[in-house]
């Protein structure tokens, strides 16, 4: 536990046992060929697809997954298995490095090799941490950036009087960071800095932490600038849409609350969010660790409410409950729990993604289900679906002479849509060549409703691809004016009913009040997409 007897501006040296390091390089390796192998998630391809077109913000979040997957296209290029994920695995391998880090200058001293190796476990086998070191989600970004904001904060509360403030530029960058990443950031940060003003009362040092917050503070609104720019120009709208998101159609339901709590222990595991919550009840003092449960408890406590009334993920309580991994790390726990907590939680972590990211065993898990995966589907279907219609004999060809939607002069190309913005970014990022895919969806409002103008395709042929189920003939009528369609089997998810549907989109005029009820929240389309 935290000892809080360190004499300020004493350095804290970190030394990792070679076992340590090799561990850390073969589950970096590990994460790395999930990376390549294992299909994307829906949320996956979405933000792939935010990557082929940089902005400065997004509806749905700040820019930082959108940036982080472009950043690998780069690098690795884009036929590369890494060019949406590659640089995750890395990220994840510093943030593990930071939380280390954290974890002495709590202990205040050189850590046990026990100690060091609860926070080596902790980030790479509890599922929603070590899961998040593979896929492409805002979180990929948030967490490294989380960690090496905590890392600046506990340097800057143990810094020489008169010297936090020299910490100040790494804090304001990393905590601006993380508000590039995702919007979690703003509660979790507010939290750090009440509880670095709560650690300075008590150390008779406020004057000089409230120099080093006003200063990283203002370098944090710097970095997030895009977002703000991005947000005055289109009339706030994804402060909106997440506000909206976040607080809206709110309905007493115990039994969404039960799973929520039931998905947090299977994710973020029994010592996580057990031992997080033991420890912010018997926080008796203030000392270092009330940084950390400070900076962790108003997300915990605003998810942790709103699961009674709204539908909700439990990884989206991972930030918080990552920042007390350093606090859960240096506590005494009984070894018999931490055993059987990790033993759970590595086989909870590990046997899907070996399954997925291995062909013959995909292929195998797919086969068992005779056809009827079901949920499974939102990760297995994609590649089979795109190599039928490849080889389909009335699709193929459109396929073949689909080119990147342009305004106007379309007769002569072929566009190619769908009704759901996930089969839009799925079908993008799986077809060949990786077409740029319209979303014609009615009923969700997606970064896509600013990227697609509807009235730019007036009177142009469209290939649609669609689950049966997002029909509605109706709703479609009011951009399509005609169309055939007819049915396409995928024989290993014959339990999904694919449409492929050719027309015509309607007119201009008739597209522009469908288009400006969807596209955003009213208004003229923004300029920017």
């Amino acid at each position: 536990m935290v000892d809080g007897k360190r004499t300020a501006g004493t350095a804290v040296t970190v030394r990792l046992p070679r076992s340590i390091w090799l561990f850390l390089l073969a589950t970096t390796a590990v994460r790395i060929y999930w990376a390549a192998y294992a299909p994307l998630a829906n949320d996956e391809a979405y933000y792939w697809d935010w990557s082929r077109v940089l902005h400065l913000s997004y509806l749905d979040h700040p820019p930082a997954v959108a940036w982080l997957g472009a950043a690998a296209e780069q690098i690795f290029g884009p036929s590369s298995g890494l060019s949406a994920r590659g640089l995750v695995p890395l990220l994840h391998l510093a943030a593990v490095l930071a939380l280390i880090k954290c974890a002495a200058l709590l202990h205040g001293k050189a850590l046990e090799r026990r100690q060091l190796w609860m926070v080596v476990l902790l980030c790479e086998l509890v599922p929603a941490f070590s899961l998040e070191g593979v896929v492409l989600l805002p979180d990929s970004a948030l967490l490294p950036a989380l960690a090496l904001s905590l890392l600046a904060v506990l340097e800057a509360a143990q810094a020489r009087v008169g010297k936090s403030w020299h910490w100040a530029p790494l804090a304001g960058v990393a905590i601006g960071c993380a508000g590039l990443s995702k919007y979690h950031a703003a509660p979790i940060a507010t939290g750090m800095g009440l509880g670095l003003l709560l650690y300075g009362w008590r150390t008779r040092r406020l004057r000089d932490y409230i120099a080093f917050l006003a200063a990283s503070s203002l370098i944090a609104l710097l970095v997030t600038a895009p977002v703000w720019v991005w947000n005055a120009q289109h009339d706030w709208a994804s402060f909106r849409f997440q506000g909206a998101h976040g607080f809206s159609g709110l309905m007493w339901d115990p039994v969404a609350a039960g799973r929520f709590y039931l998905g947090q222990l299977l994710l973020l595991s029994p010592l996580v969010v057990v031992g997080g919550f033991l420890m912010m009840v018997r926080q008796r003092q203030v000392n270092l660790a009330t940084v950390l449960l400070a900076a962790a408890a108003p997300l915990i406590v605003l998810l942790e409410s709103l699961a009674f009334a709204k539908q909700l993920l439990p990884h989206w309580l991972a930030p918080a409950f990552w920042l007390l991994v350093p606090l859960l790390a240096t506590s005494p726990w009984p070894t018999k729990l931490v055993r059987t907590n990790f033993i759970v939680a590595g086989l909870i972590t590990g046997l899907l993604p070996w399954v997925l990211a291995i062909a013959p065993a995909r292929e195998r898990l797919i086969a068992s289900f005779a056809g009827r995966p079901g949920p499974l589907s939102e990760l297995t279907l994609w590649q089979p679906l795109a190599d039928v219609l490849i080889k389909d004999p009335q699709i193929g060809p459109l396929l073949a002479h689909a080119k990147e939607p342009k305004n106007g002069g379309c007769q002569d190309q072929v566009t190619v849509a769908t009704l759901r913005w996930f089969w839009t970014a799925q079908l993008a990022f799986n077809l060949p060549n990786k077409p740029q895919v319209l979303s014609l969806d009615q009923n969700h409002r997606s970064y896509y409703h600013y990227r697609d103008h509807w009235p730019d395709f007036g009177g142009c042929p469209v290939l649609v691809i669609a689950d049966s189920r997002h029909l509605d003939r109706a709703q479609l009528a009011k951009i399509l004016s005609t169309w055939q369609e007819w049915t396409v089997v995928v024989p290993s998810h014959s339990d999904t009913e694919i449409l492929a549907l050719w027309g015509r989109f309607r007119e201009r005029a008739d597209l522009e009040p469908v288009a400006a009820a969807m596209h955003g929240f009213g208004g003229d389309h923004p300029a920017a997409y």
